[in-house]
């Protein structure tokens, strides 16, 4: 039989640079757009044209100046109003893609352990099924519990947050904060308001922030199932291995 060697790892070190650049980067955003100053000298660069009898010509007028920058600063907080809500959208994401990458990593250091999520019914018992495609069509057996693996974890990282949780705590062991539980489910239902709602709600910078601190919650709390389940991770920011 073919010896194989996977060892996926769960970095740790990747996610936690994110949750830090991405509340960073939009803070910066948020100060220069509602600087006035910044804007004046933005507006400073551009010409306010005129017509008049003689044709275009560039209008001084200090009145048109200021309705300029008015009008700048308007576009500026509507363009941060939009971003806002879209870095929530953002959240989610790295939510999704954190946990998935987390099953990955458990089930291939334990391949028997997704057993249960193969199939694309997981819920009706029908589990440990697999598309003979995915056997005939592997190049060797590495790659395919690769591709197992990935399938299982698309099953796994699926639902409710508590459900997503009940998983890891079977699979390590380690048990989740329910206040945890509950902030990365408000987080879910507030981007669902706004990608399949098409809802403009207001979004503040203390709402991003505490959704990013949830984020960094979530990475800590993942780093300590891992540690507990024996499941291979890189900490280089010493998340969870602290010195």
């Amino acid at each position: 039989m073919e010896a194989f060697n996977i060892n996926k790892e769960f970095d740790l070190g990747k996610w936690l640079f994110k949750t830090i650049d991405v509340p960073g980067v939009y803070k910066e955003m948020l100060l220069l757009s509602s600087n006035p100053k910044a804007i004046e000298e933005h507006a400073n660069g551009r010409e306010i044209q005129d017509i008049t009898e003689h044709g275009l010509a560039v209008c001084k007028d200090p009145k048109m100046k200021k309705i300029l920058c008015q009008h700048l600063q308007n576009s500026l907080k509507t363009a941060a109003d939009v971003y806002s809500r879209q870095i929530i959208v953002l959240a989610v994401t790295y939510i999704e893609a954190m946990t998935k990458e987390f099953f990955i990593a458990a089930f291939l250091s334990n391949p028997p352990a997704m057993y249960e999520y193969l199939g694309s019914e997981i819920e009706t018992g029908k589990q440990g099924w697999v598309q003979l495609s995915m056997v005939t069509e592997a190049d060797s057996i590495s790659s395919l519990l690769q591709d197992l693996a990935n399938s299982a974890a698309s099953n796994a990282s699926k639902g409710k947050v508590t459900s997503i949780f009940k998983r890891v705590t079977k699979l390590t062991k380690h048990k989740t904060n329910q206040n945890l539980c509950i902030e990365l489910q408000n987080i879910i239902d507030k981007r669902n308001m706004i990608v399949h709602e098409a809802m403009e709600i207001d979004v503040t910078q203390e709402e991003v922030e505490a959704a990013y601190e949830a984020l960094a919650d979530l990475l800590q709390d993942l780093g300590y199932a891992a540690k507990n389940g024996n499941i291979p991770y890189n900490d280089p920011g010493q998340l969870i291995d602290k010195r």
